[in-house]
């Protein structure tokens, strides 16, 4: 047996059935009802593009042979913003600890993408170039990331905010750290002694 999954949204409230006194109208509006619900219920599967499937002992959103590619600075706003269809892969903004745990680092290397994307975040946001929307697309993602180039050459002290773009996002990550970008006490390396 298969079973439809809906989501809580896309269903028309129905009222407790047809009462066995309802005259025909009542009744057909109740079916009318039941069929605009179920028409509802089929489209919004319809317009899902994500498979899940069970691999490593959970339901996961990411291909039992996926790994994380190597990126660039510039893949890395791609993809954490934007839905990989080819490989069936969601925007890594929306992935969890649980569904990478299964990777080799996957877990330090997602809390380290999401690191230096709340940077990212915190720039686009100061310089009115973040779309707050879920649904990016690719040129909102190029925007955006001329957007904080600048700001983010600057504080990395590159020469170029394109070589920025070319430097791979662990790079980026180490150079962000030496600097302290992420606040807090950090561990101590990039901080100038006053005095």
């Amino acid at each position: 047996t298969t079973h439809d999954i809906f989501d809580e949204g896309d269903f028309v409230a129905v009222d407790g059935g047809v009462p066995d006194d309802a005259n025909e109208d009542s009744v057909e509006v109740a079916n009318a009802k039941k069929r605009k619900n179920r028409e509802k219920g089929l489209n919004a599967l319809k317009r899902r593009v994500l498979t899940l499937g069970c691999h490593n002992e959970r339901l996961q959103v990411v291909p039992v042979h996926w790994k994380f590619p190597k990126m660039t600075f510039q893949q890395l706003c791609f993809n954490w913003n934007v839905m990989n269809t080819k490989e069936n892969v969601p925007p890594y903004s929306l992935l969890m600890r649980y569904h990478v745990s299964h990777l080799k680092q996957g877990s330090s290397n997602l809390r380290k993408m999401k690191t230096i994307m709340t940077v990212v975040e915190r720039i686009g946001r100061e310089r009115g170039c973040w779309y707050d929307g879920k649904n990016w697309n690719v040129v909102q993602v190029h925007s955006m990331i001329e957007g904080v180039a600048p700001d983010l050459q600057r504080l990395l002290n590159l020469k170029s905010s394109n070589r920025m773009k070319e430097l791979s996002w662990k790079t980026i990550y180490s150079k962000m750290s030496s600097v302290n970008l992420f606040g807090g006490k950090g561990n101590g390396r990039g901080r100038r002694r006053v005095g």
